[in-house]
């Protein structure tokens, strides 16, 4: 599964960092800290000689730490030697970032960053945007840092712009944002898994149809196996004793990444309500691929996001509506259907 890179980002009291860290605590996200992981870096004596000597500026205390007020003085009041000093410190935390992002083995990484998103979005995949009304903000701020003064931050939050064009999803967090956030990292493992449904019939239920599901089960993230209940025909095998039947032959073959479901309306329509993007059909023959192009042609035109994948089972030379016709005639077919469905059309 791809790894997604998100960026979470917002101006001075937003409480970005509050939703970053929501997303460890909620989903076991990493989250890398760009604001600490700098901070580390002027820790580096050799770092802090080089960054004096880039700006002109003495920002060295007499203890060979970092003068923090010297450089808070710097980056607020001379926008040129702010600049500078992001050439030089931003390359070295997206390094690290790059590092660290190799090491994590969730599907979702975080960096949580008020300025990463100046240099582009070329690292990140997503983009969220934590937001909230200036006056919010500005409380928070004068609230958690009893040093500063409302001309402080405020000089700061007109510094803080973001592009929108780069911003895929904002979370305002004016009050709870956790369901805001919750909606976008939904939409996020959605888009990772790749999805597909097996429609038909199925009645009943084949080795054909179950050799199909087992390639699709190895292609995809995840497969529905779709009933489709269709009222003006007339089903042989009533429909929730087929899902029962299906549903007790998909962990007798391991298919621990399938899920039964029954449609009735349009498949492509219900592909669309899933976040579907891949629609399985079988085939038999020519005549089949024949038949199938036409309907996915009529797919495409209800849902243009689909896409149609053609899979040739193992043993689906024998098709339900010749099961049918077998059982008719008293001829046996526990060759042709699992054990399940057995059960349940046998006389």
């Amino acid at each position: 599964m791809k790894k997604i890179t998100l960026l979470i980002t917002g101006g001075i009291g937003s409480g970005k960092t509050t939703v970053a860290k929501y997303l460890t605590e909620a989903y076991g996200i990493p989250v890398f800290y760009s604001d600490d992981e700098a901070k580390k870096l002027y820790d580096d004596p050799q770092i802090l000689a080089e960054i004096s000597k880039l700006l002109g500026e003495n920002i060295i205390s007499q203890d060979g730490s970092l003068d923090k007020k010297a450089l808070a003085n710097i980056i607020f009041n001379d926008e040129a030697k702010k600049l500078k000093l992001e050439s030089f410190i931003h390359p070295k935390v997206r390094e690290k970032f790059r590092i660290w992002k190799e090491k994590m083995i969730s599907p979702i990484v975080v960096m949580e960053s008020a300025i990463a998103l100046q240099n582009g979005k070329t690292d990140f995949d997503y983009v969220v945007l934590v937001d909230a009304p200036e006056n919010e903000r500005l409380c928070r701020v004068l609230k958690r840092d009893e040093s500063a003064t409302i001309e402080s931050v405020s000089a700061r939050m007109r510094l803080q712009v973001f592009d929108k064009l780069f911003v895929d999803f904002t979370i305002d967090n004016t009050f709870d944002f956790k369901k805001s956030t919750d909606a976008v990292i939904t939409k996020l493992y959605n888009t990772m898994e790749k999805k597909a449904m097996f429609g038909g019939s199925f009645d009943p239920f084949t080795n054909g149809h179950l050799s199909i599901l087992k390639k699709a089960c190895g292609i995809f993230d995840k497969v529905y196996l779709c009933i489709a209940n269709n009222p003006d025909k007339k089903r042989k095998y009533p429909i929730e004793e087929m899902v029962n039947a299906i549903k007790e032959t998909i962990p007798a073959n391991n298919l621990t990444n399938c899920e039964v479901v029954v449609c009735d309306h349009l498949i492509a329509e219900f592909c669309k309500e899933l976040d579907v993007k891949y629609l399985i059909r079988g085939l038999r023959n020519t005549t089949d691929y024949l038949y199938e192009e036409t309907i996915t042609k009529t797919n495409y035109e209800i849902n243009h996001d689909l896409e149609t994948v053609y899979l040739r089972g193992e043993n689906d030379v024998i098709s339900s509506s010749m099961v049918r016709e077998f059982i008719k005639y008293g001829k046996h077919v526990d060759k042709y259907v699992p054990a399940p469905i057995l059960r349940l059309i046998q006389p």
